[in-house]
């Protein structure tokens, strides 16, 4: 998030306060809206590594959780009960990345498309 604020445009800063932006201005203008990929990237990146946290602590201390169920099944020797457990992180991964592209979509649509996405007809 830093490093988006970094990247601002300081001309485009200079040209907003020509034009008689104040700093609640150029925060709601500029730096947010500059932001916002480098939010969404960092994102991406702990998301996952938040769950595998949350999932390794229920491996080792833990009576419940998907990390539980991975490892109480595990130790029983059950293999449909783990796979059926790692199915569902598969499945919360997968629903929180999908939530992700969503967000990011509607948070981004101001920028303009990579030309390779654009269709021709």
């Amino acid at each position: 998030m830093v490093a988006g604020v970094y990247a601002v445009n300081p001309h485009q800063a200079n040209a907003l306060r020509v034009m008689g932006a104040d700093r609640r201005a150029l925060l709601m203008k500029l730096v947010l809206p500059g932001t916002v990929p480098y939010l969404m990237t960092g994102l991406r990146l702990a998301v996952p590594e938040a769950l595998i946290g949350a999932v390794v602590g229920e491996f080792i201390a833990a009576n419940r959780g998907l990390g539980y169920l991975v490892t109480s099944a595990a130790a029983q020797f059950n293999t449909t009960g783990t796979m059926a457990a790692i199915l569902a992180l598969l499945l919360i991964v997968a629903v929180m990345d999908l939530a992700l592209t969503l967000a990011e979509r509607r948070l981004l649509r101001w920028r303009p498309r990579p030309a390779a996405s654009v269709v021709r007809g």
